[in-house]
């Protein structure tokens, strides 16, 4: 599967929340920070609650996003980030999809690496016009180089495989996002 086809599988899915990613797209932050920002901004349109992360994910991430959504009964999820910590991006996705929300790129704006894989938690998953969700294979940097983990690509694949993203996305999807 290429890169297109796997985008054109995620752009084909029913998109009724317009509205929404617009809501969305005004409260989120600006980039540029180094470790992410995660915030609530009351609720959208819709009534839903709306919170954002923005920047690198780290693993002290994880409880940010718990404290933060610790109170929320259903949330949009808004991700701005070029990634982070694997595991903060992993058990952050795994968090949005056992609490039954949703996640958004917003319009423009781009989520990658362990953003990519957070953002693949949620129950319905959003993107806006021009937004970027970009994978790559589990990696470890060793003597300044990065190097390909088989173990951290297992982690990935359960984690797609956990999330039942088979039923909604094409079955190469778990294999795409960890090459």
């Amino acid at each position: 599967m290429t890169m297109d086809g796997f985008s054109k599988a995620l752009h084909s899915q029913e998109w009724t929340v317009r509205a929404l990613i617009m809501t969305c797209a005004i409260a989120a932050c600006s980039t540029g920070v180094s470790a992410a920002e995660i915030r609530y901004h009351g609720e959208n349109i819709k009534g839903s609650p709306v919170v954002s992360i923005v920047g690198e994910l780290e693993r002290a991430d994880i409880e940010r996003f718990a404290d933060v959504t610790r109170n929320l009964e259903d949330a949009v999820v808004l991700f701005e980030s070029d990634g982070g910590d694997l595991e903060a991006g992993l058990e952050i996705g795994t968090r949005i999809r056992l609490r039954g929300f949703s996640s958004v790129v917003a319009n423009g704006k781009q989520c990658q690496s362990a953003c990519a894989l957070a953002w693949l938690g949620g129950v319905t998953r959003h993107l806006g016009d021009g937004a970027v969700v970009s994978f790559h294979a589990a990696y470890i940097m060793k003597d300044s180089i990065a190097q390909e983990t088989g173990a951290g690509n297992a982690l990935v694949g359960a984690y797609a495989a956990n999330l039942g993203l088979r039923r909604d996305l094409p079955p190469e999807a778990p294999s795409f996002i960890t090459r």
